[in-house]
Order: structure tokens, then C-alpha cells, then sequence
């Protein structure tokens, strides 16, 4: 998100723009002031969608596309890389990959049409995302153990 300097209503307003540019990056923001802006980051706004979106990763790719079409996915998976190398993009297109029932009719893409994979974040019950940057506690590890239990 940029303000250009001689925006009046930026310079005005700069405490309402920064706090919704802060809801922006949690992908909730939409600003009405003279007109209506909807603010999204922008890794956010082009993440790929499936495996063939991802670039740079053909190998990783390649990997969990198998995985999927054969059947053989296992139990737990660690991405692991430095900033910006597409780890949380590929490890969300293999949760809905795993989950969606059409995965293998699209070469192990997600479908991107049926309830699963229209289903948005928290609202996947099967889909938990930990990052080991912000939660690494004690605390955290006994919430997503009772998260996990079956009623």
C-alpha cells in the first residue's frame, strides 16, 4: 500500500491509513473514504492457486503431485526455506490438494469448485496452519492437542 506525498487526504488521515493497511495484511481492510479502496497485500492477491501457479519449486512440486496421484501421502510435512520462497503457498495448495475428492481428474491440483476447496481458512476443520515463528509455546502445543480430539 502506498500514499503518494501529495495526497491531502493521506496526510490527513495517516493513523486511519496505517491501522488499515495493518488489516490489510490479515486480508480484512476495505477503506471508505473518498472512494471505496480495497486493500490486500500483494503477496496475498497473486498467490498461486495450484501446483502449476507455483514457479521455482518443480521438484517440490513434482514430489507432492505424486504423492497425491498415487496415494502414498504421509502423516506429517515440514517446509522448511528461507522468506519468500513459497512454503506457505505450497504447503495451503497441498492441504486443499489432499482434501479435495477431484485432486486426482486435475493432476493433483485442487479443483478449486467443490465445498472443500471453497472453504477459506479457518473454516476447514481438517486444515490447522502452525508457524513456528509466532507459535512456539508450551501453551500453543496444548491448545492444537485439544483442537485435535475427536468429540
Amino acid at each position: 500500500f502506498c500514499v503518494q506525498e501529495n495526497d491531502a487526504f493521506a496526510k490527513k488521515n495517516t493513523t486511519l491509513i496505517a491501522r488499515f493497511a495493518l488489516r490489510a495484511r490479515r486480508g480484512k481492510a476495505v477503506v471508505q473514504g473518498r472512494d471505496k479502496y480495497e486493500l490486500r497485500c500483494i503477496d496475498r492477491k497473486y498467490r498461486p492457486q495450484t501446483f502449476d501457479d507455483v514457479i521455482g519449486q518443480d521438484h517440490i512440486i513434482t514430489t507432492l503431485r505424486n504423492q497425491i496421484l498415487h496415494d502414498k501421502v504421509s502423516h506429517a510435512y515440514l517446509f522448511t526455506g528461507t522468506r519468500g520462497t513459497g512454503k506457505t503457498s505450497t504447503a495451503k495448495i497441498f492441504a486443499r490438494a489432499v482434501n479435495c475428492p477431484h485432486a486426482k481428474e486435475n493432476n493433483g491440483n485442487p479443483c478449486g469448485t467443490c465445498p472443500v476447496c471453497m472453504q477459506k481458512g479457518d473454516a476447514n476443520l481438517d486444515i490447522v496452519e502452525m508457524d513456528a515463528a509466532s507459535n512456539n509455546g508450551v501453551d500453543y502445543a496444548r491448545d492444537i492437542r485439544e483442537k485435535v480430539q475427536y468429540p
